[in-house]
């Protein structure tokens, strides 16, 4: 692209509608545009010039703030590729601001903006509050502290029976939906490792997936993003074709992070390494022991420093602790039993509540309960389902939901496994005592 100085300053302004004290801010601030002077200190610009106010104006429209962009350019620039050639087409965002946010305002001023908005269905607000933000703040902070932020915030309503499910899903589908748009418009990949991203079967919480995928690429690494409810044949084929230099997962339920653990171990046996996630693992720390590969700890902002030290020097992996035979032979047994247990647990209920049985709730209360007792014993400890059995329990009372009935399931249940399975010699004999004991006190 030509270099050769040769546009004065208005021709400028009209061609890449930026404005003249905008562009001196970004010259004072960051030397890019790099025009050269006249004698009579007028500034004359070439086109590799313009083009690059338009790259770095772009990189705003996507949501990235001025200095993200010019930190972008350079470390592009070091590694010896030119910004221009490694960019490629972008979709503006065109949006008509109408906030205006008072000096001192910050980061908790527009997540409560984007959480009311997403509350009111109020997809244009929402939109406009993203973009006022990202033009403040940096891509980390928004997508962190607004989005991921926000995202809780409107589940802990959603948890307090504060917010619909309907609210919930609206936030969550404006939240995903500017990632794939910041995703759509990031640089080509200047580092030549690959990372695959994805989550492990039975697992639809996607953000935080999403999310990394979004950072890393705008750090220049290449990355392969599979998405939701990945089977494990599907992990294991797609690492034999395009051979990643690491794998990352993340799971946010007791179900799914037993499926990530048996996607570590076929990893750990094509020696491919993996580094984890997510809530259930920030929830029960101990959990993250048990899987053999890196645990990339409770911060997502902390999992990005964390992955490229393993791109760099692999760490040793964190010992799993085996599942011990006595959990394999009784996961066996629960499978072969499972209807009979789910039978009896029934009649129990239906002798004691007689025709107001929740017939419904209890057909949900079964395949949800399986599922906890299933990944428990692959992980090798059925006392993992007490965490979420009190995730549960918060959600029933904040539902007003009778708790009596959830005592009443878990002890039938209870009573149920204690007379077809063989529990000598188990360290929980009795799997759901200590929460039943507190629903009845």
């Amino acid at each position: 692209m030509n270099k050769q100085p040769r546009y004065n300053l208005n021709v400028v302004l009209k061609e890449t509608g930026i404005k003249a004290d905008t562009l001196r801010a970004w010259e004072r601030r960051y030397q890019l545009p790099r025009p050269i002077r006249t004698e009579g200190g007028h500034r004359v610009f070439s086109d590799y010039d313009i083009e690059t106010i338009k790259w770095l104006s772009e990189r705003q429209a996507e949501g990235m703030s001025i200095s993200h962009a010019v930190d972008l350019w350079r470390e592009i620039e070091s590694s010896g590729i030119d910004p221009l050639s490694s960019s490629r087409p972008t979709q503006s965002i065109n949006v008509s601001l109408d906030l205006t946010i008072e000096e001192g305002e910050g980061l908790a001023h527009m997540r409560n903006e984007w959480v009311q908005a997403c509350l009111d269905f109020d997809e244009s607000r929402a939109e406009q509050v993203l973009t006022q933000s990202f033009a403040q703040f940096s891509l980390e902070t928004v997508c962190t502290e607004i989005l991921q932020s926000g995202l809780a915030q409107i589940g802990g309503l959603w948890y307090q029976a504060k917010a619909s499910v309907q609210q919930e899903h609206f936030a969550s589908e404006i939240a995903m939906r500017r990632l794939h748009s910041l995703i759509a418009a990031a640089p080509q990949p200047i580092r030549s490792r690959t990372i695959l991203v994805g989550c492990p079967q039975g697992e639809n919480h996607t953000f935080s997936a999403l999310l990394l995928s979004l950072l890393l690429r705008y750090r220049g690494w290449h990355v392969t993003y599979l998405g939701a409810n990945v089977p494990q044949v599907q992990i294991i084929e797609t690492t034999a074709k395009i051979k990643p230099d690491l794998v990352v997962m993340t799971s946010m339920r007791l179900a799914t992070a037993s499926a990530l653990f048996e996607n570590a171990l076929a990893l750990k046996a094509a020696n491919i390494p993996l580094a984890f996630g997510g809530r259930i693992f920030s929830f029960v720390p101990e959990m993250a022991g048990r899987v053999p590969g890196h645990f990339l700890g409770p911060e997502l902002l902390g999992a990005i420093p964390k992955i490229e030290s393993l791109l760099a020097s692999p760490l040793p992996e964190t010992a799993p602790m085996p599942s011990a035979g006595l959990w394999e032979t009784l996961r066996a047994k629960y499978i072969e039993k499972q209807q009979l247990i789910e039978m009896q647990t029934l009649e129990t209920l239906k002798e004691k509540m007689g025709p107001q049985i929740p017939l419904a709730n209890i057909h949900d209360a079964n395949i949800y309960l399986a599922q906890d007792i299933l990944a428990a014993l692959i992980l090798g400890d059925i006392t993992l389902i007490h965490s979420n059995l009190e995730w549960v329990e918060g959600l029933i009372i904040n539902f007003q939901i009778p708790i009596e009935i959830f005592s009443h399931y878990l002890a039938a249940y209870q009573e149920a496994i204690q007379t077809h399975l063989d529990l000598s010699g188990t360290p929980s004999q009795e799997w759901f005592s200590p929460i039943i004991n507190r629903m009845m006190n």
